[in-house]
C-alpha cells in the first residue's frame, strides 16, 4: 500500500514539476504530521526522487507554517493532522 502511494505521489509530482518553468527551481514544502515513522520514511524518500529538481524544504507542518517568508510553489502534506493545519 504504501509503495503504491509513493509512485503516484512521484507521478503526480512529476507532472507538476514538468508544468514549472525550467529556469526557476519550483519551491516545494513536504508538511509532515511527525518527523518520525512512515511520514519521515515518505518525505526521505520524496526528497531523493526530487533532488536537483526543485528547492525542496522538509519539516513539520508547524514550523513551515510558522516560519513562511517565502511561498512554496506547491505543497505536499504526509498525514491528515497536516493536511488540516496547513489549510486551516
Amino acid at each position: 500500500m504504501l509503495r503504491a502511494f509513493r509512485l503516484l505521489a512521484l507521478v503526480f509530482l512529476a507532472s507538476v514539476l514538468a508544468s514549472f518553468d525550467a529556469l526557476a527551481a519550483p519551491r516545494i514544502w513536504i508538511a509532515l504530521a511527525e518527523e518520525e515513522g512512515a511520514y519521515l520514511e515518505l518525505s526521505n524518500e520524496l526528497g531523493k526522487q526530487l533532488a536537483g529538481l526543485a528547492d525542496i524544504r522538509t519539516a513539520r507542518w508547524t514550523s513551515l507554517v510558522a516560519d513562511s517568508a517565502v511561498r512554496p510553489d506547491l505543497v505536499v502534506t504526509v498525514g491528515v493532522p497536516a493536511l488540516d493545519g496547513v489549510l486551516g
